[in-house]
């Protein structure tokens, strides 16, 4: 999918919080195709991908394709205790323990999160928004 998602993690204010980089290392790391300090791109054996643009609160997720990678999305946002939006509206977490944290701000853009826990129900939540 050729549209950008967006990545961070919340304490229950509008600003997010600092998401460890070890925790995209543990995620991703091993499928790190390209290395260029904040930029990623991530390639996997389903010829599916991404380019990740990372910073110290979150990142952007671009140019994501294939299954794998949106199985291993949402096993980062489990990780990392944190929620994905992007453009139309709509958001999604891993862990309901997320849901009370996210920013208020956030909720009201794009409405409650959906709960997912496969890449496959990630994406069936991007397409129906």
């Amino acid at each position: 999918m050729s549209f950008d998602m967006f990545v961070n993690a919340y304490e229950g204010t509008d600003l997010p919080v600092v998401i460890p980089r070890e925790t995209f290392e543990h995620v991703f790391g091993d499928r790190v195709a390209v290395r260029d300090h904040n930029f990623w791109r991530v390639a996997y054996p389903d010829g599916g991908g991404a380019d990740i643009y990372l910073s110290e609160y979150g990142c952007m997720v671009n140019q994501a394709g294939g299954e794998i990678v949106f199985d291993a999305l949402v096993r980062f946002l489990r990780e990392a205790g944190a929620v994905v939006y992007w453009p139309g509206g709509g958001c999604a977490i891993a862990d309901e323990a997320v849901r009370p944290k996210i920013a208020p701000g956030l909720v009201e853009a794009c409405g409650p999160p959906e709960r997912v826990s496969t890449g496959r129900q990630l994406i069936e939540c991007i397409v129906r928004v």
